[in-house]
């Protein structure tokens, strides 16, 4: 097993991301995708490159190899003030987890495991009681396998009149928080 770092990335970070966001999708997804699909993703962008200007985007590395990627922000939607007015409940907002991408050379090897851990922690750190993503096919699996539940497709349109069909997913994350105590 390769020794993994996870630090927090940074604004000079973004080319190389990118670069490895493209390398992942087009050898990882390439099974689940059209080839025109999978670059439409990438051109349009495959992260938010403002989750660099704050604390929660990291990378796994290797003596100083990328290995991976993957974040979280907080997604509360403007209408969460009405909601808790109109039916008198308070929703709990819940974390999203964001473009989780690992190296085609470091698959299955830990990387997004490790990166995952780090981010729910730092998702229930900050408060969250729950957590929410949206994944590729390719990625499903590996997210089952880490207790996260599907729900409703999610289709993104993309550039050139395509569409990437995806999972959106929840986990729970008070649970394992009220177990570990």
């Amino acid at each position: 097993m390769m020794p993994i770092k996870i630090r927090t990335a940074k604004r000079a970070d973004a080319s190389a991301l990118v670069a490895m966001h493209a390398l992942s999708l087009r050898r990882l997804a390439r099974g689940f995708y059209e080839p025109e699909v999978l670059e439409a993703f990438i051109t349009q962008g495959s992260m938010d490159l403002s989750l660099l200007d704050g604390d929660g985007y990291f990378l796994a590395e290797s003596n100083g190899v990328l290995l991976g990627s993957g974040g979280w922000s907080p997604d509360v939607p403007g209408y969460h003030a009405a909601l808790k007015r109109m039916n008198g409940a308070p929703s709990l907002p819940k974390a999203m987890v964001r473009s989780v991408f690992v190296h085609p050379n470091a698959a299955r090897r830990g990387v997004a495991s490790a990166l995952m851990t780090r981010i729910e922690a730092e998702i229930r750190a900050a408060g969250f009681h729950s957590a929410a993503l949206h994944a590729t096919l390719s990625g499903i699996p590996f997210y089952r396998r880490h207790g996260w539940r599907g729900g409703l497709p999610v289709v993104v349109d993309l550039p050139g009149g395509h569409s990437m069909v995806g999972l959106s997913m929840t986990k729970q994350l008070l649970g394992e928080l009220e177990a570990a105590a």
